[in-house]
């Protein structure tokens, strides 16, 4: 990878990330019988879409390099590498608790890489980053809530 990281390649990933979430979840509500369980899965892929939008928003206005220090940039190599190979698998043909499982894998990957753009983004910004974490937090809850019960 190069020596310097300019943000959007963050905000790719999270790009990625949450259009694979919407891929996840859109598939998931598909595969639901009961109608509430299928409006969960609903919601958790519109959301998605949303996050998607914001950060597509920050893309076009934030275009800065960051140097990382040596280990700050090891530690966002193993992330994004991490990601990359995570955002390539094909969920599709995955079982019901699998899936769930890389559900919650995908909102806490999510939420690395927001605390990560966070340190880096203008303070203008934060604002928007937390506003997702927030919603994000709050997946990874309704999944966990959503888990005991099955």
């Amino acid at each position: 990878m190069r020596e310097t990281y300019i943000l959007g390649d963050l905000l790719q990933t999270l790009i990625q990330l949450e259009i694979k979430g919407n891929s996840l979840y859109t598939e998931l509500a598909h595969q639901q019988e009961d109608q509430e369980v299928k409006f969960f899965f609903q919601t958790l892929a519109d959301q998605e879409l949303k996050h998607k939008i914001l950060y597509n928003g920050l893309l076009e206005e934030l275009e800065e390099e960051i140097e990382p220090d040596a280990d700050y940039k090891r530690y966002v190599d193993a992330l994004l590498a991490g990601t990359i190979h995570f955002i390539s698998t094909d969920l599709s043909s995955k079982p019901h608790g699998e899936a769930f499982e890389i559900a919650v894998r995908l909102e806490k990957d999510t939420l690395l890489f927001l605390m990560e753009v966070q340190k880096v983004i203008p303070k203008s910004a934060h604002g928007i980053i937390e506003k997702v974490m927030t919603e994000e937090r709050k997946h990874l809850e309704m999944l966990y809530r959503y888990l005991s019960k099955i």
